[in-house]
Parts: C-alpha cells; sequence; structure tokens
C-alpha cells in the first residue's frame, strides 16, 4: 500500500469517528487490519466490532444501561487507538524507515533509564533527518 493511501485511509477513519459515523470507521479500518496482516490487530478489532454490535442490539432492543455513552465513547476512542497502531505497524512493515524501526525498538524497552531515553531520542530525531534527506533524494532521481 503506498504511503499516500495509508494516510487517507488514517484520516477517514479519524473524521468518520469525528461524525459518529462508526459501522463506516469499522469498514475502512478492517481494510487496514487486512494489510497489516497482524491476527493480533484482528482480535482487537474483532472485540471492538462485538461492542458495537452489542451496543445496537440492547439500543434497539430498549435496554436501559446508564453506562451506554461512557461505554461508547470508550469505543470510539478504542477505534482510534487501534486506527492508530496499524496505521504505525504498516509503515514500519512497508516504508523501511529507520524512523519506524527505531520506534518500534523504542516502545519495546519497558524500561529505560534516563540517559538511554535521551539517547534514543537523539537517534531518532538523526535517523528521521536522514529519511528526510533521502526521502528529498529520490525524488529529485525520480
Amino acid at each position: 500500500m503506498k504511503t499516500r493511501e495509508l494516510y487517507e485511509k488514517y484520516e477517514r477513519i479519524c473524521y468518520l469517528i469525528s461524525q459518529k459515523r462508526v459501522k463506516e470507521a469499522l469498514e475502512v479500518l478492517s481494510n487496514l487490519i487486512v494489510v497489516s496482516k497482524m491476527g493480533e490487530l484482528r482480535v482487537q478489532f474483532d472485540n471492538l466490532e462485538s461492542t458495537y454490535e452489542y451496543m445496537l442490539k440492547y439500543t434497539i432492543e430498549g435496554v436501559a444501561d446508564p453506562e451506554r455513552q461512557k461505554i461508547y465513547n470508550h469505543l470510539l476512542s478504542s477505534i482510534l487507538e487501534l486506527a492508530d497502531r496499524v496505521h504505525y505497524q504498516i509503515l514500519y512493515q512497508d516504508s523501511g524507515w529507520m524512523t519506524y524501526q527505531i520506534q518500534s525498538d523504542m516502545e519495546n524497552k519497558q524500561k529505560l533509564t534516563g540517559k538511554a531515553i535521551i539517547e534514543s531520542l537523539d537517534d531518532l530525531s538523526f535517523k528521521r533527518e536522514l529519511d528526510e534527506t533521502t526521502g528529498l533524494q529520490n525524488m529529485v532521481l525520480e
């Protein structure tokens, strides 16, 4: 998937959620999860989709739930969080950008000292600048 297409789909999900169009957002997110090839993300998606379906079912049946709005808000934020993870995962897999690889390594380290964090951030900043420079060179060559 091209980076531009990925960004457009990600932005579409964010827009749909902002408009409370959950079903449509879930459809776009489902397509991105297929591209990501990550089973763990599919399981999380299935849980969110089930939550949404149960909410609809209980609403149609007229079941009173004082926590419905709280659950709905949590569902919206969870969809956005999963969209972030899927977006990141696809970038990590397809882009080859060192920035995403370094960021992934940083996330995998549970406990870092303050000095190690600063060094990692400096390295990440350098790699981002390197990616930008390489990207500009590639655009000039194309």
